[in-house]
């Protein structure tokens, strides 16, 4: 156990003269015979050093203003986008010509200054983080120490438990009357205590490991801490000033590639209205020469009115037809249900 927390000098806490009394084991007959009540108490301060430790760390996280830092990367990378060049490309010919007059020499420096305070921003961020890095590694070390100081709490609570349960088990061995009620009741009491006390010890134990766990998870986040350290570090005294030079290079570059996309644009403006008045030539040439060879009525039009007019008259004739042979086929039936009719009727007054 000792080598989790006693090796490293740095980080050994120092602790009151009764956080490690009374770790000798004493004899059966020396242990107490805790009851109930202190048997449930064994660890309780502990747990509760461990509980209130937990509560300050989360209480610090959801304080938290993190996420502030990726919200000013952000607007950074989008300040940053707005000096695009191939943003021009989306836009017309002509409208490129316009803008490209417009974006002078000071409307350029104007957005760089923008960047630039960003940068300023990210500077200040990257020294505050890191800032933050190094509290959490004072927080993560006063957590060891308290850690540790919980492990030696349990510790010693385990050992109290374990002598009383031997003195139980001196209890139980000792000669009982098999005729004594009471005393049957007592060592029925007496093996509820100390089936008892041995749970105890096992929470303990358990407990103990815990606190063995958590002492090396403690000392990789501190590692982790020191490494952003060392990285917020050499960002802000490598990457941006290397960064701020290439981007003062570049809007040397954007200037000098407007004034080609300037030129050429103009040239492509020309090209443009010359080949779109001549497409126009020949559209319009092709348009009203045909417009002039056009009849005033197409022969297919007459063609197209006529044969609907005999498909019209040969589709009267057809349902006429229709009509007079429907009729002549109706006729025998009808005269047939007449005469059933009739009969019918004349049935009826002989029944009378």
């Amino acid at each position: 156990m000792k080598p989790l927390f006693a090796d490293n000098q740095e980080a050994r806490p120092t602790f009151s003269a009764d956080s490690g009394r009374d770790l000798r084991r004493t004899s059966p007959s020396e242990a107490k015979l805790l009851t109930q009540d202190e048997i449930d108490d064994l660890g309780v301060k502990a747990g509760e050093r461990v509980a209130g430790l937990s509560q300050r760390i989360l209480s610090e996280v959801r304080a938290s203003d993190i996420d502030q830092f990726g919200e000013r990367l952000n607007e950074l990378i989008v300040t940053a986008k707005d000096l695009d060049p191939a943003a021009l490309q989306k836009r017309g010919i002509l409208s490129r010509v316009t803008s490209m007059f417009k974006a002078s020499k000071e409307r350029l420096l104007a957005q760089f200054d923008s960047v630039e305070k960003r940068i300023g921003t990210l500077i200040i961020e990257l020294e505050s983080n890191a800032n933050r890095q190094k509290r959490d590694i004072a927080e993560l070390e006063q957590m060891y120490a308290d850690n540790y100081e919980t492990f030696r709490q349990f510790e010693h609570a385990k050992k109290l438990g374990e002598d009383s349960l031997e003195a139980y088990r001196a209890a139980l061995a000792l000669p009982q009357s098999s005729d004594d009620a009471f005393g049957a009741q007592r060592t029925m009491d007496l093996r509820r205590c100390a089936s008892a006390l041995e749970q105890k010890i096992d929470d303990l134990s358990r407990a103990m490991l815990m606190s063995e766990q958590l002492a090396p998870q403690i000392r990789l986040e501190q590692d982790h801490k020191r490494t952003l350290i060392s990285k917020f570090g050499t960002a802000k005294t490598v990457l941006i000033p290397a960064w701020t030079n290439a981007f003062s290079l570049y809007i040397k570059q954007l200037s000098t590639k407007k004034a080609a996309d300037l030129a050429n644009a103009t040239f492509d403006a020309a090209d443009a209205a010359l080949r779109a008045q001549a497409d126009q030539l020949h559209a319009n040439a092709g348009a009203v020469a045909a417009l002039g060879q056009r009849p005033v009525i197409a022969t297919d039009t007459f063609a197209y009115t006529q044969q609907k007019l005999f498909d019209a008259l040969d589709e009267i004739a057809k349902i006429v037809e229709d009509g007079q042979r429907q009729r002549k086929a109706d006729e025998p039936r009808l005269r047939q249900l007449e005469r059933d009719l009739v009969a019918k009727f004349s049935d009826h007054r002989h029944l009378k």
